[in-house]
């Protein structure tokens, strides 16, 4: 910070001198002479600022890595993290289950210890015996298919104790499976933790780097950030408990009417607020201050607030996992839980959150992950004339 000041003092010596220069200048002669002085002292100026700027720059560009690092150890932690939980939950439900079978085979093992003691005990003849002393025919009958339900019996007996008995032996294996699995899943969620632990380690060194001012930007980026995160959360949440299992939103319709031509992609670029190079998780399109930014299929709101990122925002089921996200509104038209149809007016186009200029920010996620919406716009024919080709500057684009 002080080498930074000690520049701008010089560039500030330096142009009260050609000032002075400049005001006794006599004649022609010298005023050309002090022109290419000029010329040459502000080349050297621009030069020493570019350094500054690098210098600042590689600063911020460290920290914006550090982040994308971050949150990619953070979304690798929140894998391993499922992984354990579901492998703990199979651990118990096979334990469940083997403590459930094996409770039921031990009754049985009992009855078919019994049985096996019962008709060790019985003479070979006895069945005959009985058979041969009925009084008549009927009771003949009757005695056979009691004998024969009985033999079928201590078949089905054996034959269930030898199935339980599998199925405590599979049951085993799968558990113990499932146990040397989570054993190998914890030991990456350590090291995945003890590696996003050193990142915000080395974050925290350069964020000790910056000067004030920087600081200042880099505090604004993170809460930006941060809004995005939760909302990105909030998202993928709403898309778990989608309205419906199958999509039910119709064909996908151009969102604002009478305005078609895109100032920033879907894609990475550089934000134009914040200056962090990330993902545009939506397309821009160019509409003046209080245009109708309409709902672009069938579904139902389920999100309908301001958010320090997005602004004014709604975002739409469309079922199946279909969502689409409405954002920078000047004025929110539709209510939570709303039923909409395509072309129903969510939005005033307006330019509130992190933007530069009114325009009207469209996503369109599935199972809560963005995908380019003109991929699906454009390839229904849903805006012929939408203009792709004159595309400006990202580092110039509304959000």
């Amino acid at each position: 910070m002080r080498k930074n000041k000690c520049i701008v003092i010089i560039l500030i010596i330096l142009l009260l001198n050609v000032l002075c220069i400049y005001i006794y200048a006599q004649d022609i002669t010298d005023l050309q002479e002090q022109s290419n002085t000029l010329t040459e002292e502000l080349n050297d100026a621009n030069n020493i600022l570019k350094a500054v700027q690098d210098e600042i720059s590689e600063n911020m560009k460290q920290l914006q890595d550090l982040d994308i690092k971050i949150a990619e150890s953070q979304d690798d932690l929140n894998q391993i993290n499922i992984e354990v939980d579901d492998l703990t939950k199979q651990i118990e439900e096979n334990e469940t289950k083997l403590s459930r079978i094996e409770e039921k085979y031990e009754n049985l093992r009992k009855v078919y210890i019994n049985r096996l003691v019962a008709i060790y005990k019985t003479p070979k003849l006895q069945y005959l015996d009985v058979l041969l002393n009925s009084s008549n025919m009927i009771e003949f009958v009757s005695n056979y298919y009691s004998i024969k339900e009985l033999i079928r019996f201590d078949k089905k007996i054996v034959e269930t104790v030898k199935q339980q008995k599998d199925e405590i032996e599979t049951t085993k294996s799968i558990l113990a499976e499932k146990k040397n699995q989570i054993v190998v899943a914890k030991q990456n969620q350590i090291k995945q933790s003890q590696v996003l632990s050193n990142t915000k380690t080395t974050r925290e060194y350069y964020i000790s780097k910056l000067s004030d001012e920087e600081k200042e930007l880099q505090q604004k980026i993170d809460t930006y950030n941060n809004q995005v995160a939760e909302i990105e959360a909030e998202i993928k949440l709403l898309a778990a408990n989608s309205i419906s299992e199958d999509y039910i939103g119709g064909a996908i319709k151009w969102p604002v009417p009478g305005y078609s031509t895109i100032t920033s992609q879907y894609g990475m670029r550089v934000h134009p607020i914040t200056g962090a190079y990330k993902l545009h998780t939506g397309v821009d399109i160019g509409a003046p201050m209080g245009a109708s930014f309409v709902a672009a299929a069938n579904g139902i709101v389920t999100k309908a607030t301001y958010n320090f990122a997005y602004g004014n925002m709604v975002i739409i089921d469309h079922g199946g996992g279909v969502q689409t996200l409405y954002a920078h509104g000047s004025e929110i038209m539709v209510q939570l839980g709303q039923t909409v149809s395509a072309g129903t007016e969510v939005l005033k186009v307006g330019s509130t959150g992190y933007s530069t200029g009114p325009h009207a920010h469209f996503e369109i996620r599935i199972n809560g992950q963005t995908i380019n919406p003109l991929n699906i716009l454009l390839d229904q024919n849903i805006n012929s004339n939408a203009n792709t080709e004159n595309l400006e500057n990202t580092e110039n684009t509304n959000e």
